[in-house]
């Protein structure tokens, strides 16, 4: 390969360790949402209209864009699936990261990158994926950029060109692989680094549908904001996700409020608001940066963020230096390296100790996988990076990187563990008031009375009371006492009975 045609170093991928798994996932599927936020959907067609979009050139446009196939709209699940290979392509790209066509894999590998239980079902589930994929259309003017011609298109593109399963021969043992072929414009994108880097182990943690297609495009967002704060109209982005549109601000928490929660949690983002619009009616979301897909991105959080309320965004770890006890670290580093001391000590007072460290072991990576000796002189190569301040690419994870976010994983674990402790605390609190209400209510043989009589009333009016064996009676009749008492009660919320955990006597005015 000539030096004219070898691939830049921004178009590497790397492979990822166990904690950390960065894909790269094309950008026009991220911009229009094509995986929808469900967990099935039987509809053949959808339209996403009204999305302004920042395009590489700063234009802005409102456009509409069609998603369409015959066997039944992309969904969470295909999302999964579409991540997991990507996971598994980037693994079989060459020593320069390019993907290339076929994309082979079995059902064994792809179920474990999703961790699933083993199940005959699921390879009939890839089957139907890989079809679906196939039938898929995209069709838009001037929203699906092309980097080969650097163009928009103006036609309907397939996101899959073929799929199907094959058999191979080995010996006298037969295996069946599943074989994708990725359309031109896809593979050209991916290959030419239109596509930013996602964390694939964190979007593994995520269970609700809804976070999973945020967190896609999360990664747009906060790459076209350069990593500030951003506002999405409520609306746009429910068209967006494919979900449901709420009217009322209570509906709408309701509705994406534990996703949001789900992602700030694996620190996804830091802080989100939900604010009525100034320009005209409805409300809009807005998004503070989390550590997780900043590092993803390798963007700086936000110099001052303006958050009315909760957290100020942590600081992002890939942009900390060290501290100056590490610069004797970074001086020995480059002369184990092969520079000699006086250049050495030249770098290290000029760059931090953290910036020369991770060069360091980026081109100790290249010089290793350089297979055929293309590559220059590995020092001469290292001193201009760092001469020339030049980037890292994103998808190559430092050792320090992958500590951080190992860190990250296992903090954001015992966070989520806390919570579900403190949600099973909340309902047994709530239980024992609704408890300690009915025996103050009715104390001895009154309860006995009030289940007769409930049970009564009940046996003339409900049909469903009726079915029931009689000897269940005083049973249903207790948990509809109880059902009334939780209604008629004005319970703390969650959060504000965790700031407190005081034992609040809802009855009192009663």
């Amino acid at each position: 390969m000539s030096k004219k045609n070898q691939p830049s170093a921004s178009q590497l991928v790397l492979t990822s360790h166990d904690d950390v798994d960065l894909i790269r996932f094309e950008k026009n599927l991220l911009k229009i949402g094509f995986f929808s936020a469900q967990d099935g959907t039987s509809r053949t067609k959808r339209t996403i209209s009204t999305i302004t979009y920042d395009h590489d050139e700063g234009s802005r446009e409102t456009a509409s864009t069609e998603i369409e196939c015959s066997v039944g709209l992309p969904s969470t699940p295909c999302r999964d699936k579409y991540m997991a290979m990507l996971k598994i392509a980037s693994e079989q790209s060459g020593p320069f990261g390019q993907i290339t066509n076929p994309i082979r894999f079995s059902g064994y590998r792809m179920r474990k990158e999703l961790r699933l239980a083993k199940s005959g079902l699921f390879y009939e589930d890839i089957n139907a994926w890989g079809q679906r994929m196939v039938k898929s259309t995209i069709t838009s003017s001037r929203v699906i950029y092309l980097t080969k011609g650097r163009r928009y298109a103006n036609k309907t593109l397939n996101i899959f060109q073929s799929f199907q399963r094959v058999g191979y021969e080995e010996g006298r043992e037969r295996t069946e692989l599943y074989e994708v072929v990725l359309s031109d414009w896809l593979l050209e994108n991916q290959n030419a680094n239109y596509a930013l880097a996602q964390d694939f182990h964190t979007y593994k943690m995520l269970k609700r549908p809804i976070a999973k297609g945020i967190f896609g495009s999360l990664h747009f967002w906060f790459n076209g904001s350069k990593g500030q704060v951003v506002s999405r109209d409520y609306r746009e982005l429910c068209v967006l996700l494919d979900i449901q549109v709420y009217n009322y601000l209570s509906k709408i928490k309701l509705s994406i409020g534990p996703a949001l929660d789900e992602l700030k949690s694996l620190s996804c983002i830091s802080a989100w608001e939900i604010q009525p619009m100034s320009t005209k009616d409805g409300f809009k979301v807005m998004l503070w940066p989390g550590k997780v897909v900043l590092r993803s991105l390798r963007l700086e959080p936000p110099a001052s963020p303006q958050l009315a309320a909760g957290p100020t965004p942590s600081a992002n770890p890939e942009s900390k230096s060290l501290d100056g006890a590490e610069s004797p670290e970074a001086l020995r580093a480059l002369i184990d390296f092969g520079i000699t001391r006086k250049v050495a000590q030249r770098l290290v007072e000029k760059h931090e100790g953290a910036k020369i460290l991770d060069m360091i072991e980026y081109w100790e990576y290249r010089s290793q996988n350089d297979k055929n000796g293309r590559m220059l002189t590995k020092t001469g190569l290292l001193v201009n990076s760092l001469d020339e301040n030049m980037p890292i690419p994103p998808e190559f994870v430092t050792k320090r990187m992958r500590e951080s976010m190992a860190e990250d994983h296992r903090q954001a674990a015992a966070e989520r563990q806390r919570i579900d402790d403190l949600n099973f605390a909340y309902d047994e609190w709530r239980r024992e008031a609704v408890d300690t209400e009915i025996a103050s209510r009715y104390p001895g043989s009154e309860l006995g009375k009030k289940l007769a009589e409930v049970a009564k009333q009940r046996s003339r009016s409900d049909p469903n009371f009726i079915r029931a064996p009689r000897d269940q009676w005083p049973k249903l009749a207790e948990q509809i006492i109880k059902q009334e008492i939780r209604e008629e009660c004005e319970w703390p919320s969650f959060e504000t009975w965790c700031q407190s955990h005081a034992q609040i006597n809802l009855f009192d005015a009663k």
